[in-house]
Protein backbone atom coordinates (compact mmCIF):
# COMPACT_ATOMS: atom_id res chain seq x y z
CA UNK A 1 0.00 0.00 0.00
CA UNK A 2 1.46 3.49 -0.66
CA UNK A 3 2.47 5.73 2.28
CA UNK A 4 0.41 8.17 1.43
CA UNK A 5 -2.60 6.58 0.73
CA UNK A 6 -3.10 4.48 4.37
CA UNK A 7 -3.48 7.89 6.43
CA UNK A 8 -6.65 8.55 4.15
CA UNK A 9 -8.17 5.49 5.04
CA UNK A 10 -6.81 5.42 8.90
CA UNK A 11 -8.00 8.68 9.99
CA UNK A 12 -11.53 7.62 9.12
CA UNK A 13 -12.07 4.27 11.45
CA UNK A 14 -9.12 3.13 12.98
CA UNK A 15 -10.06 4.51 17.12
CA UNK A 16 -5.99 4.31 17.13
CA UNK A 17 -6.12 7.63 15.10
CA UNK A 18 -8.91 8.72 16.07
CA UNK A 19 -6.53 9.29 19.73
CA UNK A 20 -4.35 10.65 17.10
CA UNK A 21 -6.56 13.27 15.95
CA UNK A 22 -7.18 14.16 19.80
CA UNK A 23 -3.71 14.16 20.27
CA UNK A 24 -2.76 17.06 17.65
CA UNK A 25 -5.44 19.23 19.01
CA UNK A 26 -4.16 18.48 22.77
CA UNK A 27 -2.62 22.04 24.14
CA UNK A 28 0.16 19.56 25.96
CA UNK A 29 3.07 20.61 23.11
CA UNK A 30 5.13 17.00 24.29
CA UNK A 31 2.20 14.42 23.64
CA UNK A 32 1.39 16.73 20.15
CA UNK A 33 4.86 16.95 19.17
CA UNK A 34 5.29 12.91 19.50
CA UNK A 35 2.67 12.38 17.16
CA UNK A 36 3.34 14.71 14.86
CA UNK A 37 6.41 13.66 14.31
CA UNK A 38 5.73 9.81 14.00
CA UNK A 39 3.02 10.45 11.13
CA UNK A 40 5.11 12.55 8.99
CA UNK A 41 3.94 14.94 6.59
CA UNK A 42 1.57 13.04 4.77
CA UNK A 43 0.11 11.63 7.26
CA UNK A 44 -0.44 15.35 9.39
CA UNK A 45 -2.09 16.65 6.19
CA UNK A 46 -4.24 13.57 5.63
CA UNK A 47 -5.72 14.04 9.21
CA UNK A 48 -7.41 17.14 8.35
CA UNK A 49 -8.56 15.58 5.06
CA UNK A 50 -11.48 14.22 6.12
CA UNK A 51 -13.26 14.66 2.80
CA UNK A 52 -11.00 11.75 1.47
CA UNK A 53 -13.05 9.36 3.12
CA UNK A 54 -16.33 10.88 1.54
CA UNK A 55 -14.52 9.50 -1.94
CA UNK A 56 -13.57 6.67 -0.73
CA UNK A 57 -16.87 5.63 0.37
CA UNK A 58 -17.81 6.65 -3.29
CA UNK A 59 -15.80 4.36 -5.31
CA UNK A 60 -17.42 2.04 -2.93
CA UNK A 61 -21.30 2.39 -3.32
CA UNK A 62 -22.09 5.34 -5.92
CA UNK A 63 -23.00 3.59 -8.59
CA UNK A 64 -23.98 6.58 -10.58
CA UNK A 65 -20.41 7.77 -10.95
CA UNK A 66 -17.47 6.06 -12.70
CA UNK A 67 -14.88 4.72 -10.51
CA UNK A 68 -11.73 5.74 -12.25
CA UNK A 69 -12.51 9.40 -11.89
CA UNK A 70 -13.16 9.43 -8.31
CA UNK A 71 -10.07 7.09 -8.24
CA UNK A 72 -7.86 9.90 -9.70
CA UNK A 73 -9.45 12.54 -7.47
CA UNK A 74 -8.02 10.63 -4.52
CA UNK A 75 -4.94 9.52 -5.60
CA UNK A 76 -4.05 12.10 -8.49
CA UNK A 77 -3.86 11.18 -12.01
CA UNK A 78 -0.62 10.10 -12.25
CA UNK A 79 -0.80 7.25 -9.35
CA UNK A 80 -3.16 5.26 -10.81
CA UNK A 81 -4.37 2.33 -8.68
CA UNK A 82 -2.13 1.56 -6.67
CA UNK A 83 -3.84 0.29 -3.79
CA UNK A 84 -4.60 -3.66 -3.17
CA UNK A 85 -6.87 -5.11 -0.40
CA UNK A 86 -8.53 -8.06 0.82
CA UNK A 87 -11.97 -7.95 1.86
CA UNK A 88 -14.43 -9.48 4.69
CA UNK A 89 -17.97 -8.87 4.88
CA UNK A 90 -19.84 -8.90 8.41
CA UNK A 91 -23.12 -9.92 7.70
CA UNK A 92 -26.49 -8.47 10.25
CA UNK A 93 -27.15 -5.60 12.84
CA UNK A 94 -24.46 -5.25 15.06
CA UNK A 95 -22.60 -2.77 13.25
CA UNK A 96 -24.49 0.24 15.32
CA UNK A 97 -24.28 -1.22 18.77
CA UNK A 98 -20.50 -3.46 18.57
CA UNK A 99 -17.81 -1.99 20.23
CA UNK A 100 -15.90 -1.45 17.27
CA UNK A 101 -12.70 0.38 19.31
CA UNK A 102 -12.19 -3.31 20.55
CA UNK A 103 -12.65 -5.11 17.22
CA UNK A 104 -10.35 -2.70 15.43
CA UNK A 105 -7.87 -2.82 18.52
CA UNK A 106 -8.29 -6.75 18.02
CA UNK A 107 -7.97 -6.98 14.09
CA UNK A 108 -5.52 -4.05 13.29
CA UNK A 109 -5.39 -5.39 9.87
CA UNK A 110 -8.62 -4.01 9.01
CA UNK A 111 -7.98 -0.83 7.70
CA UNK A 112 -11.35 0.61 6.98
CA UNK A 113 -14.99 0.12 7.22
CA UNK A 114 -18.29 0.91 4.68
CA UNK A 115 -21.72 0.43 6.26
CA UNK A 116 -24.13 -1.08 4.41
CA UNK A 117 -28.01 -2.00 5.06
CA UNK A 118 -27.16 -5.90 6.98
CA UNK A 119 -24.05 -5.55 5.56
CA UNK A 120 -20.78 -3.82 6.70
CA UNK A 121 -17.95 -4.47 4.67
CA UNK A 122 -13.98 -4.45 6.35
CA UNK A 123 -11.29 -3.71 3.77
CA UNK A 124 -7.73 -5.71 5.28
CA UNK A 125 -4.28 -5.28 4.65
CA UNK A 126 -3.05 -6.75 1.40
CA UNK A 127 -0.06 -7.92 3.39
CA UNK A 128 -2.69 -10.04 6.24
CA UNK A 129 -3.89 -13.29 5.50
CA UNK A 130 -7.61 -12.59 5.28
CA UNK A 131 -9.43 -15.69 5.54
CA UNK A 132 -7.13 -15.84 9.07
CA UNK A 133 -8.52 -12.34 9.88
CA UNK A 134 -12.19 -13.32 8.79
CA UNK A 135 -11.96 -16.72 11.45
CA UNK A 136 -10.60 -14.04 13.69
CA UNK A 137 -13.32 -11.80 13.92
CA UNK A 138 -16.00 -14.77 13.76
CA UNK A 139 -14.62 -16.01 17.12
CA UNK A 140 -14.15 -13.00 18.47
CA UNK A 141 -17.99 -12.30 17.87
CA UNK A 142 -19.06 -15.71 19.20
CA UNK A 143 -17.01 -15.25 22.22
CA UNK A 144 -18.83 -12.28 23.29
CA UNK A 145 -22.40 -13.68 22.33
CA UNK A 146 -22.97 -12.09 19.00
CA UNK A 147 -24.31 -13.19 16.10
CA UNK A 148 -22.90 -11.80 12.93
CA UNK A 149 -22.24 -14.14 10.36
CA UNK A 150 -18.79 -12.97 8.65
CA UNK A 151 -17.60 -14.32 4.89
CA UNK A 152 -14.16 -13.31 3.08
CA UNK A 153 -12.88 -12.95 0.00
CA UNK A 154 -9.24 -14.97 -1.12
CA UNK A 155 -6.68 -12.88 -2.71
CA UNK A 156 -6.44 -9.18 -3.57
CA UNK A 157 -8.98 -6.90 -5.00
CA UNK A 158 -7.51 -3.29 -6.34
CA UNK A 159 -9.63 -0.13 -5.86
CA UNK A 160 -10.93 -0.12 -9.21
CA UNK A 161 -12.85 -3.33 -8.66
CA UNK A 162 -14.62 -1.92 -5.54
CA UNK A 163 -17.81 -2.06 -6.73
CA UNK A 164 -17.22 -5.60 -8.06
CA UNK A 165 -16.43 -6.43 -4.69
CA UNK A 166 -19.50 -4.82 -2.60
CA UNK A 167 -21.78 -6.36 -5.06
CA UNK A 168 -20.59 -9.80 -3.98
CA UNK A 169 -20.57 -9.60 -0.48
CA UNK A 170 -24.46 -8.34 -1.10
CA UNK A 171 -25.26 -11.34 -3.43
CA UNK A 172 -24.82 -13.64 -0.35
CA UNK A 173 -26.45 -11.64 2.12
CA UNK A 174 -29.44 -13.90 2.03
CA UNK A 175 -27.74 -16.91 2.00
CA UNK A 176 -25.42 -15.53 5.01
CA UNK A 177 -29.06 -15.06 6.38
CA UNK A 178 -29.74 -18.51 6.91
CA UNK A 179 -27.04 -19.85 8.13
CA UNK A 180 -25.91 -20.50 11.65
CA UNK A 181 -24.54 -17.88 14.00
CA UNK A 182 -21.47 -16.43 14.28
CA UNK A 183 -19.95 -18.67 11.17
CA UNK A 184 -17.32 -17.94 9.03
CA UNK A 185 -17.20 -18.76 5.49
CA UNK A 186 -15.30 -18.27 2.20
CA UNK A 187 -17.64 -15.25 -0.21
CA UNK A 188 -16.83 -17.27 -3.48
CA UNK A 189 -19.35 -20.22 -3.49
CA UNK A 190 -22.02 -17.68 -1.98
CA UNK A 191 -21.94 -15.47 -4.35
CA UNK A 192 -24.87 -16.85 -7.07
CA UNK A 193 -28.29 -15.38 -5.83
CA UNK A 194 -30.11 -17.16 -3.36
CA UNK A 195 -33.19 -18.34 -5.34
CA UNK A 196 -36.21 -17.66 -3.04
CA UNK A 197 -39.35 -19.51 -3.40
CA UNK A 198 -43.01 -18.28 -2.83
CA UNK A 199 -43.88 -19.53 1.30
CA UNK A 200 -47.55 -21.00 1.14
CA UNK A 201 -49.07 -18.20 2.21
CA UNK A 202 -52.46 -20.09 3.36
CA UNK A 203 -50.33 -22.74 4.79
CA UNK A 204 -48.41 -20.26 7.39
CA UNK A 205 -52.25 -18.49 8.29
CA UNK A 206 -53.04 -21.79 9.36
CA UNK A 207 -50.52 -22.00 11.09
CA UNK A 208 -50.41 -19.50 13.34
CA UNK A 209 -54.01 -19.96 13.97
CA UNK A 210 -53.11 -23.79 15.07
CA UNK A 211 -50.43 -22.01 17.04
CA UNK A 212 -52.18 -19.63 19.29
CA UNK A 213 -54.70 -22.88 19.93
CA UNK A 214 -51.99 -25.16 21.06
CA UNK A 215 -50.74 -22.35 23.30
CA UNK A 216 -54.21 -22.27 24.98
CA UNK A 217 -54.31 -25.11 25.38
CA UNK A 218 -51.02 -25.42 27.13
CA UNK A 219 -49.39 -28.40 24.69
CA UNK A 220 -45.74 -27.63 24.69
CA UNK A 221 -44.70 -30.74 22.02
CA UNK A 222 -47.86 -29.59 19.46
CA UNK A 223 -46.16 -25.93 19.92
CA UNK A 224 -42.59 -26.31 19.51
CA UNK A 225 -43.49 -28.83 16.44
CA UNK A 226 -45.80 -26.21 14.76
CA UNK A 227 -43.21 -23.67 15.40
CA UNK A 228 -40.81 -25.58 13.71
CA UNK A 229 -42.47 -26.63 10.67
CA UNK A 230 -44.13 -22.56 10.55
CA UNK A 231 -40.01 -21.68 10.52
CA UNK A 232 -39.07 -23.89 7.83
CA UNK A 233 -41.60 -22.62 5.42
CA UNK A 234 -40.88 -19.40 6.37
CA UNK A 235 -37.18 -19.43 5.50
CA UNK A 236 -38.22 -20.28 1.96
CA UNK A 237 -38.42 -16.86 1.36
CA UNK A 238 -36.13 -13.69 2.07
CA UNK A 239 -34.64 -12.54 4.89
CA UNK A 240 -37.00 -9.49 4.92
CA UNK A 241 -39.72 -12.21 3.98
CA UNK A 242 -38.98 -14.12 6.80
CA UNK A 243 -38.98 -11.39 9.92
CA UNK A 244 -42.34 -10.34 8.23
CA UNK A 245 -43.57 -13.31 8.87
CA UNK A 246 -42.33 -13.86 12.44
CA UNK A 247 -43.76 -10.59 13.11
CA UNK A 248 -47.01 -11.97 11.74
CA UNK A 249 -46.60 -15.08 14.30
CA UNK A 250 -45.80 -12.58 17.15
CA UNK A 251 -48.50 -10.48 16.34
CA UNK A 252 -51.26 -12.81 15.84
CA UNK A 253 -50.09 -14.54 19.42
CA UNK A 254 -49.80 -11.49 20.72
CA UNK A 255 -53.41 -10.55 20.21
CA UNK A 256 -54.83 -13.51 21.24
CA UNK A 257 -53.34 -14.07 24.41
CA UNK A 258 -51.65 -11.08 26.03
CA UNK A 259 -53.94 -8.21 25.26
CA UNK A 260 -56.15 -8.98 28.36
CA UNK A 261 -56.48 -7.51 31.76
CA UNK A 262 -55.82 -11.48 33.47
CA UNK A 263 -52.41 -11.92 31.78
CA UNK A 264 -51.75 -8.25 33.75
CA UNK A 265 -48.54 -5.70 33.69
CA UNK A 266 -46.78 -8.48 35.88
CA UNK A 267 -46.70 -11.48 33.35
CA UNK A 268 -46.66 -8.70 29.85
CA UNK A 269 -42.89 -7.75 31.85
CA UNK A 270 -41.73 -11.27 32.37
CA UNK A 271 -42.28 -11.42 27.99
CA UNK A 272 -39.43 -8.32 27.73
CA UNK A 273 -36.08 -9.75 27.00
CA UNK A 274 -33.45 -7.52 27.82
CA UNK A 275 -35.61 -4.53 28.45
CA UNK A 276 -36.95 -5.31 24.66
CA UNK A 277 -40.45 -6.91 22.95
CA UNK A 278 -39.37 -10.36 21.27
CA UNK A 279 -40.39 -8.11 18.30
CA UNK A 280 -37.88 -5.86 18.85
CA UNK A 281 -35.22 -8.45 19.05
CA UNK A 282 -36.47 -10.42 16.13
CA UNK A 283 -36.14 -6.92 13.96
CA UNK A 284 -32.49 -6.79 14.80
CA UNK A 285 -31.13 -10.54 15.07
CA UNK A 286 -28.69 -10.96 12.61
CA UNK A 287 -29.42 -14.16 11.25
CA UNK A 288 -32.46 -16.27 10.91
CA UNK A 289 -31.46 -18.51 14.11
CA UNK A 290 -31.34 -15.70 16.32
CA UNK A 291 -34.96 -15.00 15.33
CA UNK A 292 -36.29 -18.34 15.83
CA UNK A 293 -34.41 -18.74 19.29
CA UNK A 294 -35.99 -15.56 20.61
CA UNK A 295 -39.75 -17.12 18.67
CA UNK A 296 -38.84 -20.02 20.56
CA UNK A 297 -38.24 -18.42 23.76
CA UNK A 298 -41.35 -16.28 23.76
CA UNK A 299 -43.73 -19.64 23.17
CA UNK A 300 -42.35 -21.16 26.20
CA UNK A 301 -42.76 -18.18 28.47
CA UNK A 302 -45.96 -17.90 27.24
CA UNK A 303 -46.47 -22.27 27.79
CA UNK A 304 -45.08 -21.42 31.51
CA UNK A 305 -48.30 -18.90 31.73
CA UNK A 306 -51.14 -20.89 30.14
CA UNK A 307 -50.86 -23.47 31.75
CA UNK A 308 -51.81 -23.20 35.35
CA UNK A 309 -54.23 -20.44 34.24
CA UNK A 310 -55.46 -23.18 31.36
CA UNK A 311 -58.24 -24.90 34.05
CA UNK A 312 -59.52 -22.20 35.47
CA UNK A 313 -59.63 -19.76 32.66
CA UNK A 314 -61.44 -21.98 30.96
CA UNK A 315 -64.11 -22.97 33.41
CA UNK A 316 -64.51 -19.01 34.03
CA UNK A 317 -64.93 -18.46 30.55
CA UNK A 318 -66.93 -21.43 29.64
CA UNK A 319 -69.57 -20.54 32.77
CA UNK A 320 -69.73 -16.49 31.83
CA UNK A 321 -70.56 -17.61 27.77
CA UNK A 322 -73.33 -20.18 29.26
CA UNK A 323 -74.67 -17.43 31.62
CA UNK A 324 -75.06 -15.06 29.19
CA UNK A 325 -76.82 -17.00 26.50
CA UNK A 326 -79.10 -18.15 28.96
CA UNK A 327 -79.70 -14.41 30.00
CA UNK A 328 -79.54 -12.94 26.07
CA UNK A 329 -80.58 -15.56 24.08
CA UNK A 330 -84.05 -13.99 22.80
CA UNK A 331 -81.62 -11.12 21.45
CA UNK A 332 -79.10 -11.20 18.94
CA UNK A 333 -75.73 -12.53 20.40
CA UNK A 334 -72.08 -11.02 19.41
CA UNK A 335 -69.15 -13.00 20.42
CA UNK A 336 -67.32 -9.49 20.15
CA UNK A 337 -69.72 -8.43 23.33
CA UNK A 338 -68.83 -11.25 25.29
CA UNK A 339 -65.50 -11.37 24.48
CA UNK A 340 -65.28 -7.70 25.67
CA UNK A 341 -66.96 -8.34 29.14
CA UNK A 342 -64.80 -11.10 30.07
CA UNK A 343 -61.47 -8.90 28.98
CA UNK A 344 -60.35 -11.23 25.79
CA UNK A 345 -60.21 -11.53 22.24
CA UNK A 346 -63.38 -13.17 20.23
CA UNK A 347 -61.17 -15.98 18.60
CA UNK A 348 -59.78 -16.63 21.96
CA UNK A 349 -63.28 -16.91 24.11
CA UNK A 350 -64.12 -18.87 21.10
CA UNK A 351 -61.27 -21.59 21.41
CA UNK A 352 -62.01 -21.93 24.72
CA UNK A 353 -65.15 -22.91 24.54
CA UNK A 354 -65.02 -24.98 22.07
CA UNK A 355 -61.95 -26.70 24.05
CA UNK A 356 -63.88 -27.04 26.77
CA UNK A 357 -67.53 -27.41 25.70
CA UNK A 358 -66.72 -29.42 22.23
CA UNK A 359 -68.44 -27.33 20.40
CA UNK A 360 -68.72 -23.95 19.35
CA UNK A 361 -70.40 -20.66 21.09
CA UNK A 362 -73.21 -20.54 17.92
CA UNK A 363 -74.06 -24.46 18.12
CA UNK A 364 -74.75 -24.27 21.97
CA UNK A 365 -76.27 -21.09 20.93
CA UNK A 366 -78.68 -22.72 18.67
CA UNK A 367 -79.53 -25.83 20.93
CA UNK A 368 -80.05 -23.65 23.65
CA UNK A 369 -82.83 -21.40 21.81
CA UNK A 370 -84.37 -24.68 20.36
CA UNK A 371 -84.92 -26.03 23.51
CA UNK A 372 -86.43 -22.60 24.68
CA UNK A 373 -88.43 -22.98 21.91
CA UNK A 374 -89.58 -26.44 22.56
CA UNK A 375 -90.87 -25.12 26.27
CA UNK A 376 -92.52 -22.77 24.50
CA UNK A 377 -94.55 -24.93 22.37
CA UNK A 378 -95.19 -27.52 25.14
CA UNK A 379 -96.48 -25.23 27.50
CA UNK A 380 -97.74 -21.95 25.93
CA UNK A 381 -100.67 -22.06 23.14
CA UNK A 382 -98.53 -19.21 21.02
CA UNK A 383 -98.12 -19.98 17.35
CA UNK A 384 -94.93 -21.38 15.54
CA UNK A 385 -93.76 -18.04 14.45
CA UNK A 386 -94.12 -15.92 17.37
CA UNK A 387 -92.53 -19.12 19.51
CA UNK A 388 -89.51 -19.12 17.02
CA UNK A 389 -89.04 -15.23 17.10
CA UNK A 390 -89.18 -15.06 21.07
CA UNK A 391 -86.29 -17.19 21.26
CA UNK A 392 -84.24 -15.11 18.73
CA UNK A 393 -85.18 -16.26 15.15
CA UNK A 394 -86.26 -13.37 13.12
CA UNK A 395 -86.90 -15.55 10.31
CA UNK A 396 -90.00 -18.08 10.60
CA UNK A 397 -88.06 -20.65 7.56
CA UNK A 398 -85.19 -20.35 9.08
CA UNK A 399 -86.24 -21.11 12.71
CA UNK A 400 -88.26 -24.00 11.18
CA UNK A 401 -85.66 -25.89 8.95
CA UNK A 402 -83.19 -25.65 12.30
CA UNK A 403 -85.58 -27.03 14.46
CA UNK A 404 -86.45 -30.08 11.80
CA UNK A 405 -82.39 -30.90 11.84
CA UNK A 406 -82.27 -31.00 15.51
CA UNK A 407 -85.37 -32.69 16.06
CA UNK A 408 -86.06 -34.81 12.77
CA UNK A 409 -89.45 -32.97 12.68
CA UNK A 410 -91.11 -29.31 12.28
CA UNK A 411 -92.03 -27.57 14.53
CA UNK A 412 -96.54 -27.91 14.07
CA UNK A 413 -95.29 -31.94 13.97
CA UNK A 414 -93.49 -32.03 16.81
CA UNK A 415 -96.17 -29.85 19.10
CA UNK A 416 -98.88 -32.56 17.45
CA UNK A 417 -96.97 -35.70 18.68
CA UNK A 418 -96.83 -34.09 22.00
Amino acid sequence: MPENFLPYFTSVNVPAVERKEAAIRSPDRRERGTVMSTMGQAGREALWDLGKQDLIERIFVDSAQPVEPLVRALYGPEEGDPLSFGAAGLYGRTWDSLDREMLFDAFPDIFFHIALPELTLMLIQAEADCRETAEGIAGWLRQRGLTANVAYLPGRSRLTEARQVRAAFESAAADMFFRGPAECLPLEPLIQARKAAEPREEELRQLRQDLAACLVRGEGGCVHEKLEKYFRISAQGSPSRFREYCAGLYFRVSEELTGWDEMGAACRGKLLRSGKTVFQLMEEANCAEEAKAHMSWYMDRLLEWYRPLRETTGRRVTAFVEEYIRNHYMEPVAIEEIAARVGLSANYVRSIFKNSRGQTIQSYLSEYRLEMACQLLRNTPVTVSKAGQMVGYNNVSYFCASFQKRYGKTPSEWRRDL
